[in-house]
């Protein structure tokens, strides 16, 4: 069950910093196996803090440390990130931030259909080790759209963006206009 001292005000907010400052992503490695993760990596400590610390109230487990080499383009700040993997944290999380994302509501949807049919799938095997029944074909496939949108996301979201920005601008200057337009007349 969910801490009850975990606000939707909170809740709200890290759906906004995932949105902004993360990932809702699927890994998939050699050996056939799919990863669902959620991560957030940024400079600010507080940001990072505040995040990790309403994980922790909701009984997420996570990963938490700093990010490569910080050096580069940002410059001497630490990057940190924090991961989440195991399949019923991230269930829990995105069960409660999918209804405030905006820009990672669809993927979000998509990896809590995956996470959920292979929760039930899990076989604890003696001695704690867990052994995944194999996927199915709606795993697959949720799982080969999750990445697909891994990879496609950015140029057409990209493209997206240049697009509506272009609108913006021309708004903007046609309202730019008006204005300069009602100065002179009055």
């Amino acid at each position: 069950m969910d801490n009850p001292q975990v606000t939707d005000t909170q809740i709200a907010w890290l759906a906004g910093i995932l949105d902004g400052e993360g990932s809702i992503t699927m890994g998939y490695d050699k050996k056939k196996h799919y990863t669902p993760m959620i991560a957030v990596v940024n400079t600010n400590p507080e940001m990072i803090f505040e995040v990790c610390r309403i994980l922790n109230e909701l009984g997420c487990a996570f990963h938490a440390a700093a990010r490569g080499d910080n050096r580069g383009s940002l410059g001497e700040k630490t990057c940190w990130q924090i991961q989440v993997h195991r399949l019923t944290s991230v269930e829990k999380i995105l069960r409660r931030i999918t209804p405030w994302l905006i820009a990672k509501k669809s993927r979000a949807q998509l990896m809590l259909v995956f996470v959920s049919s292979r929760i039930p799938k899990l076989n604890i095997k003696p001695r704690g080790r867990g052994s995944p029944s194999p996927y199915s074909e709606e795993e697959i496939k949720v799982g080969e759209r999750i990445r697909h949108l891994n990879d496609c996301t950015q140029d057409s979201e990209k493209e997206k963006i240049q697009s509506e920005l272009r609108g913006k601008l021309a708004e903007l200057a046609e309202m730019t206009n008006r204005l300069g337009r009602m100065e002179y007349s009055g």
